[in-house]
């Protein structure tokens, strides 16, 4: 994002990935809110974007970024505003359906744990 706002083509960039269902990789999406100038460099863009993905795809995982994402999703569990009752108990009864242990319960929508923990989440 850096590189293609300093070029002045975007002015944001979001992107999250979408599960499908248990066991595959789901989907990646990417916006990017592009100028004027970006519209008429989209090829470039797109071209960038690529080759970024590619780059993420080769490397392997960076341990430091899982840790302050977890710890983001720890303070945000910590933290988190009551809801009411009937939607607490509609998403607890929901997770209880999954093979998970009771200890991860409460925290297993929102909390990150390390890929092979066996919580089931």
């Amino acid at each position: 994002m850096a590189y293609i706002k300093s070029k002045g083509w975007a002015n944001s960039l979001n992107a999250k990935a979408h599960p499908i269902c248990p066991g595959t990789p789901g989907v990646f999406e990417i916006q990017i809110r592009l100028t004027e100038e970006g519209l008429e460099n989209y090829k470039e863009v797109v071209k960038v974007i690529f080759q970024y993905v590619s780059m993420l795809r080769d490397m392997p995982p960076q341990g430091w970024i899982f840790q302050e994402q977890k710890r983001m999703a720890d303070v945000d569990f910590k933290f988190k505003q009551k809801t009411p009752a009937s939607v607490f108990t509609s998403k607890t009864s929901a997770v209880m359906q999954r093979p998970i242990s009771r200890e991860w319960l409460l925290s297993c929508v929102e909390a990150l744990r390390e890929e092979g923990s066996g919580n089931g989440c």
